[in-house]
């Protein structure tokens, strides 16, 4: 297992596009309450920037290495199918001063972006709330790691390339 802990340098909201009342959901743990990044979230999030790395040439980060650590991206024949050898935790922050904050942000070119008009200033700005995580709140995340799943050389090496 590997666990590391981190501290948000800026606010952190989780699950914009959920369905809620006021149109601006956000990702709570049912039936807890507790906000959290979904593990499949932090997995797709690491996948993409190996996947970077691999594009820029690092070493240590191939095709392969990607296949191995999270499973083939896409499968062509059910037979191919196989399950990568990281398991990832959802992430449950705990908020700096133990509450979540409400922040703001004011589209200013509404109409413009719903397609209906081009941008220009005398547009009527809407604010729209929404929760967030605050700065300074720290994460702790927990991988987890199947080594029989693994080429032997990456084994050893798994932990240095997340």
């Amino acid at each position: 297992m590997l666990t590391l802990d981190a501290i948000a340098t800026a606010p952190f909201s989780t699950g914009l596009g959920n369905e809620h009342p006021i149109e601006n959901g956000f990702a709570f743990l049912t039936p807890y309450g507790l906000p959290y990044l979904a593990g499949s979230g932090v997995k797709g999030i690491l996948r993409r920037a190996t996947q970077e790395l691999c594009a820029d040439g690092v070493e240590g980060f191939s095709g392969e290495a990607i296949n191995a650590l999270f499973g083939p991206e896409t499968v062509n024949k059910p037979e191919d199918a196989q399950r990568g050898a990281l398991d990832f935790w959802d992430v449950f922050p705990n908020p700096a001063g133990g509450k979540l904050v409400v922040e703001i942000m004011t589209p200013h070119f509404g109409k413009y972006y719903q397609g209906n008009e081009t941008p220009h200033d005398s547009g009527q700005p809407v604010p729209v709330s929404f929760l967030a995580v605050p700065a300074k709140s720290d994460f702790d995340f927990h991988v987890v790691c199947h080594p029989s799943r693994l080429p032997a050389h990456l084994q050893s090496q798994w932990r240095s390339l997340l």
